[in-house]
């Protein structure tokens, strides 16, 4: 029964804090994308910055629902591990809170190159989507005059 009502609370808040951060994230994203200059848009193609925003949206619709899951599947795992802990050996905080700092920092300077790398990865495709674009616009021509 605990295990249940656990379980329940996990996806809840999995559901919850999913839809807050994609609702957040796609108002940014468009509020950023409106209000930029029109310097912007001369200067990258549209279908650039359209590859560059559907990208992003659908990481976050697919890859979003597992992250999030196990963030806060590990969170309850490891929150509950570490009042135990606490509870147990009050000693061992000392280390577990060095050891923390590390990832943290490490985290960081890994989190960097990988939204470069993500950059790269949406700018190299962005010539594929504008060919894509110029052909529809090429086959509305060759149908409007046969």
């Amino acid at each position: 029964m605990l295990i249940g009502i656990f379980f329940f609370f996990k996806i809840f808040m999995t559901i919850k804090i999913l839809i807050n951060l994609n609702t957040a994230v796609h108002e940014r994203m468009l509020k950023h994308v409106l209000s930029s200059l029109i310097r912007f848009f001369d200067k990258l193609p549209s279908a650039q910055i359209l590859n560059r925003f559907s990208g992003d949206m659908g990481i976050l619709d697919k890859n979003n629902w597992n992250n999030v899951f196990d963030f806060v599947d590990g969170f309850f795992y490891i929150s509950s591990f570490l009042l135990y802990l606490c509870i147990v050996a009050p000693l061992m905080l000392l280390p577990i809170l060095a050891i923390s700092y590390c990832l943290y920092k490490a985290k960081g300077f890994f989190s960097k190159s990988c939204l470069a790398l993500t950059k790269l990865d949406l700018a190299l495709r962005s010539p594929l989507y504008s060919e894509f674009s110029s052909l529809l616009h090429g086959l509305n021509i060759v149908r409007i005059y046969g």
